[in-house]
């Protein structure tokens, strides 16, 4: 029951997570705009949390795009949206608005939710294979890292990718690109 749990939570998060994509150009309220109404934060809140923002992006509809040094440079940048002092949306994006991201960087670490999951639930690469088949490409990296990405399930998400070590997989997520 409890592992069933655990399985519905870290879906739900998952789809989440994926569900926060960039639109450049516009402020289009997505799915956390509804979050913000309920919860309000303030610019300065926001910076008393995050820091000073790496760009600050004028939107053409009055809003400000405020971008923030990436936790995860395989996923990118994490942005707020705040219009006359609040925040009124939250994304990810792979660029800062002032110089073209580089995209992969080296030495990726599995960390975070799905880190956990796959440390919790071992899984090894021919089982990944058995269930995705095979990745459209791959890429080795200098601390024993793999990563085996695996073609659009859905072109707005993007490709997934799992970081492999030692055979088994110790990470999963999405990218823009292959």
């Amino acid at each position: 029951m409890k592992k069933n749990m655990v399985k519905t939570s870290l879906m739900i998060a998952v789809f989440c997570f994926s569900m926060a994509i960039s639109i450049p150009g516009q402020a289009n309220a997505g799915w956390l705009a509804s979050y913000y109404k309920t919860n309000p934060m303030t610019a300065d809140q926001l910076k008393a949390s995050y820091g000073e923002p790496v760009n600050v992006i004028k939107m053409d509809d009055g809003a400000e795009k405020m971008i923030f040094g990436p936790k995860d440079p395989e996923i990118g940048y994490t942005y707020f949206l705040t219009r006359n002092g609040r925040v009124i949306d939250r994304g990810t994006t792979d660029d800062t608005g002032s110089k073209k991201a580089s995209g992969i960087k080296n030495n990726p670490e599995p960390r975070g939710l799905m880190a956990d999951y796959y440390n919790a639930n071992p899984l090894t690469v021919d089982e990944l294979k058995a269930r995705w088949g095979n990745p459209v490409s791959n890429h080795d990296y200098d601390n024993g890292i793999k990563k085996l990405t695996f073609g659009p399930k859905d072109p707005e998400i993007g490709y997934t990718y799992f970081l492999i070590k030692d055979g088994m997989v110790v990470d999963k997520n999405i990218t823009g690109s292959n």
